[in-house]
């Protein structure tokens, strides 16, 4: 069957039922943690509970863990990098600020975000099977 309406589902850091508050404000145990590497889950559910041609994410990416190290300013990808692999970081703008180019196989890569300001951004990691897009925060 086919359904105009499906349902994206990001799961991110979820802890216990509902908001976990007793009054005006989320009670301390239950926030999320500021600082750290976390993962996130993306559900597509229509609205006739059929799938409508979702894919996976590509698996060329799936294995790397993309984070921002604060105290030396850089962004860290980890894993089993292959030559060829592009990383991009780019304001909110769409205006490019950092590029970097694997040219042989490599277990990590490390970009400066040093003359970056404190805002938002995305990184892209394409490969010759794929792309990734991460957002970041300085």
């Amino acid at each position: 069957g086919y359904s105009k309406k499906i349902y994206a589902h990001f799961d991110y850091m979820q802890k216990g039922l509902g908001n976990g508050s007793c009054g005006p404000g989320t009670i301390s145990k239950y926030l999320c943690p500021t600082s750290g590497t976390y993962t996130f889950g993306l559900r597509f559910t229509p609205l006739a509970s059929l799938t409508d041609g979702i894919m996976p994410a590509p698996s060329a990416t799936a294995d790397m863990i993309i984070r921002h190290d604060r105290t030396t300013e850089t962004l860290v990808c980890e894993g089993n990098l292959k030559a060829g692999t592009e990383f991009s970081i780019y304001d909110m703008g769409g205006a490019r600020l950092a590029f970097s180019r694997i040219d042989a196989p490599a277990g990590n890569t490390a970009l400066s975000t040093r003359n970056c300001p404190k805002g938002s951004y995305i990184v892209v990691v394409k490969t010759e099977r794929g792309s990734r897009t991460h957002k970041f925060v300085k």
